[in-house]
């Protein structure tokens, strides 16, 4: 890729990854992005990228500048002169070229019939190529349709397929949302534009136009909101009228600045088009009713759908989709509206009412049924892993019976900082709530409500209770190369009306009994700026310079073992004692703790490459028999305690006094909680002897077992202390030796590092992206560096992605696991998440300047090889 612009600043990550994405998408043509003015410089800029273009014996050029395939009254379009000239084939668009999110490339305003992108061939006629390049596999098929629907509705062409709008509703114009929707090169959009004019698309006009298209296309197509609109009432129509199943999407798709590479979610919209929360269920099948003049429609199905939590140590339910087991016999289900926290083995209701774009309920219980303070614990695990966006929308709500009238509920609300609604006024019962599908009574609580034509009076059976291209702007030129993933240099994206960060069209040329005492908790997920539960600020921003740090969109999975893990929040009850475990202390188990995971391979692998680099084999590490998930079992403590002996005392008495500055875990059992956070302090603190942190580390890698009890508290106390989630780095001497890319690394020790910003110099040897790194300073007075120190758990499981040259010295890129991930083959190469994960962390290193302190030297812990 070439790219010839103006002196600016860096592009955003989003522009880097749709620009890598356009050049990705053909790797035997060359593209050539052009941003500049129209000057004499940049013909003398133009002409050299061509000759480039030409010796490197590219035999095609994609052309990104608008305009430049049609044709001027001084002479042909630039397209045939520049394919005549360097003799070369050129793809070229007749008007104004967008690069839309995810990385495609549409023609906006043509006026031809056959306009958008051309294929010219030197001394040939040019070729059309449709509105799209890539061009998608149902490109021709959308092309053929009229402009206008038998009801009168208009159909414009947009990237990811089509908008369908009434005439009393504007014509889209450059900035519209409707332009930021991604592409998907199998599947068409059918976006129904929004309405506040009082106008609608009529469900037969949707029904017609599925209707009117090959089989594929029609399968695959999904309905979309254009706006603030709940679309399911006339989805469901639609499904009738066609009798098949038709997917409708919740919101609107539009870019989600997550760290683990889901580049596109639906987002709910407020008055204004605001971007409030992203629901959990994204999408819903709508499955059309038996017979055409049958009054119920089954009841809509869940499509694609995301996990409210990252649920590093939470479990999914196999069996129930769209469901995450939560503490103490509770679950949470997504719905439309939000989500549900009931008994597990409860069904809920789907799409009982539509998402309020204004909050995100949590419905507690089912009517009639009992809600008593085990579902605190259950609450205060899912309050905290929710992001802060989702947080700030969301509100409570009682469906069953409060054990105590809701007492320590409204208190606990307060707390956490979530609205509660009033509980001597429940709602409906969310197991019986019906759709139904009327012209007058469309679905409550939306913006801009669709009212529509076709089946009315229908009901939904009930559900079972089990950017625009700116102007050129005159200045001075230079001319970028840009191969592999080096950076490149745009300037920011234009504002223009109706622009929105989250998604908009890139630019290119143009919780009975007494109450403990009241005590301020933290967010959810920290915030930075805001205190953690360790009194920090908390990890939701990234501290290295241009990266996001919102906590990635992960899938909860299974952690091993078949008991539910321990209450963690403040209003949790104090649990009762373990039975005596049937095995010895020193082997930290328990009847129903974690079993051990399958043994990854160790950090340091041996074969055919790293032989070839001259390191020796590495003997592969007996895996731990818990996981960085484990809580802390009556026997670990009591074998812990026994080994820290003379020291437990004054580790005690520090963490009792740290334990002020920690309201968030005065209503935990403090039994637990004081020991789990002794091993931490002592592994900070520890001089070095036999429970010094080498000599951990020495004793887990080797495989002895004597010091698992105090591994196995400090897993449990790290998982006390806020996570930090992004750009991580550790130093020390340059390696030897690397893993090969897509290798799983695992290292049963825990080992520690810093952010970027922490990281007062040079030799970075290791640059994680983490998810769960514990911000463990926080048990230390004073402001030393080792204040900023994160720790990873025993056990934890990374991802050799690359390796990161800097100054001729060699950085590992690596990325955290989560628990239960098992792709664990070199052969399988780099999924998507990995990559995103390499993109960030290449783009972190290269945007970064170490500061250079001749006083600082790397923190003990964080520096060094990992799993030596």
């Amino acid at each position: 890729m070439l790219l010839i612009r103006e002196p600016g600043g860096p592009p955003t990550a989003g522009e880097m990854a749709d620009l890598e994405r356009v050049a990705g998408s053909d790797p035997d043509t060359a593209t050539l992005v052009v941003t500049a003015p129209d000057s004499p410089e940049l013909w003398t800029c133009l002409g050299a990228a061509l000759d480039s273009v030409r010796d490197d014996g590219s035999k095609a050029l994609r052309l990104v500048m608008s305009r430049a395939g049609v044709g001027t009254p001084d002479g042909p379009p630039l397209a045939r002169r520049i394919a005549d000239a360097w003799e070369i084939e050129v793809i070229a668009s007749d008007a104004t070229v967008l690069i839309v999110p995810g990385g495609s490339l549409f023609t906006f305003g043509s006026t031809r019939h056959d306009g958008g992108w051309w294929r010219f061939s030197p001394g040939e006629e040019p070729r059309p190529l449709g509105l799209r390049t890539p061009a998608p596999a149902w490109q021709s098929d959308l092309a053929e349709l009229p402009g206008a629907t038998a009801g009168g509705c208009l159909i414009e062409q947009i990237p990811a397929g089509v908008l369908v709008r009434p005439t009393r509703v504007r014509p889209p114009v450059v900035g519209d949302l409707c332009y930021a929707v991604p592409m998907e090169p199998d599947r068409a959009t059918l976006l129904v534009a929004a309405a506040d004019t009082g106008a609608h698309v009529p469900s037969v006009a949707l029904a017609d136009l599925l209707a009117s298209l090959p089989g594929p296309v029609r399968t695959a197509a999904r309905l979309v909101p254009g706006g603030a609109t709940d679309l399911l009432p006339l989805a469901q129509d639609v499904a009738d009228l066609t009798g098949d199943t038709v997917e409708v999407m919740t919101a609107i798709p539009l870019a989600a600045h997550d760290p683990d590479g889901t580049a596109f979610r639906p987002v709910l919209l407020g008055p204004g088009a605001v971007p409030t929360w992203r629901p959990f269920v994204e999408s819903v099948i709508c499955r059309p009713a038996p017979e055409p003049d049958a009054l119920l429609s089954p009841a809509p199905l869940l499509g694609r759908w995301h996990p409210p939590v990252p649920a590093l140590d939470l479990e999914l339910d196999e069996t129930v989709p769209g469901t995450v087991r939560l503490p103490d016999g509770w679950q949470a289900t997504v719905t439309r509206s939000g989500l549900a926290v009931v008994r597990q083995g409860t069904s809920v209701a789907l799409a009982a009412e539509p998402p309020d774009p204004l909050r995100m309920t949590i419905d507690i219980g089912r009517p009639g049924q009992p809600v008593d303070d085990s579902v605190m614990p259950a609450l205060y695990r899912l309050l905290m892993e929710l992001d802060a966006d989702t947080r700030a929308q969301t509100v409570l709500r009682v469906r069953g019976v409060c054990v105590d009238g809701g007492r320590r509920l409204r208190r606990f609300a307060v707390r956490h900082g979530v609205a509660l609604l009033p509980i001597a006024a429940p709602g409906p019962d969310i197991g019986h709530a019906t759709v139904r599908m009327t012209e007058t009574a469309p679905p409550s609580r939306t913006v801009g409500d669709l009212s529509h034509a076709g089946h009315t009076n229908r009901r939904v059976s009930p559900e079972p209770r089990a950017s625009a291209v700116p102007d050129l702007l005159a200045g001075p030129l230079t001319m970028t190369e840009a191969t592999g993933s080096t950076p490149l240099r745009l300037p920011p994206a234009s504002e223009t009306p109706g622009h929105m960060t989250a998604g908009t069209p890139q630019s290119v040329t143009s919780p009975s009994g007494p109450d403990p005492d009241p005590a301020p908790v933290p967010p959810a997920r920290p915030v930075e700026g805001q205190p953690g539960p360790a009194g920090e600020c908390g990890p939701n921003q990234s501290e290295s310079a241009g990266v996001e740090t919102v906590p990635p969109a992960a899938t909860a999975v299974p952690v091993g073992g078949t008991s539910s893990p321990k209450p963690t929040g403040p209003e949790a009850p104090a649990p009762a004692r373990p039975a005596p475990a049937p095995a010895p202390a020193r082997a930290s188990r328990e009847a129903g703790s974690e079993e051990p995971p399958s043994a990854p391979r160790p950090l340091v692998a041996a074969g055919a490459a790293t032989a070839r680099a001259g390191h020796r084999p590495a003997t592969v590490a007996r895996p731990l028999p818990f996981t960085p998930a484990h809580h802390s079992t009556s026997s670990d403590r009591d074998a812990f305690r026994d080994l820290a002996k003379v020291r437990w005392d004054s580790h005690h008495a520090a963490v009792a006094r740290t334990l002020l500055r920690m309201p968030a875990l005065r209503s935990l059992d403090q039994e637990t909680v004081r020991a789990d956070l002794v091993a931490v302090h002592l592994y900070l603190t520890s001089a070095p002897g036999p429970l010094h942190h080498v000599e951990l580390a020495r004793s887990l890698r080797t495989g002895e077992t004597d010091l698992l009890p105090y591994a196995a508290c400090l897993t449990s106390g790290l998982r006390n202390l806020s996570a930090y989630r992004g750009v991580v780095v550790r130093g020390g001497p340059d390696l030897p030796a690397v893993p090969e890319a897509g290798q799983v690394l695992y290292d049963p020790a825990p080992f520690s590092a810093l952010t970027l910003n922490d990281a007062q110099g040079p030799g970075v040897r290791y640059a994680i992206w983490a998810t769960t790194a514990r911000r463990a300073g926080a048990l230390l007075g004073g402001n030393s560096v080792a204040r900023n120190e994160l720790v990873f758990a025993p056990g934890t499981r990374l991802r050799m992605l690359a390796v990161h040259e800097d100054n001729g010295q060699r950085v590992v890129l690596l990325r955290e696991l989560a628990q239960g991930s098992s792709r664990e083959s070199v052969a399988e190469g780099l999924d998507e998440e990995d990559n995103a994960a390499l993109g960030r962390l290449q783009q972190a290193l290269e945007a970064h300047t170490f500061r250079s302190d001749p006083g600082w030297a790397w923190p003990e812990r964080c520096e060094g090889p990992l799993a030596a």
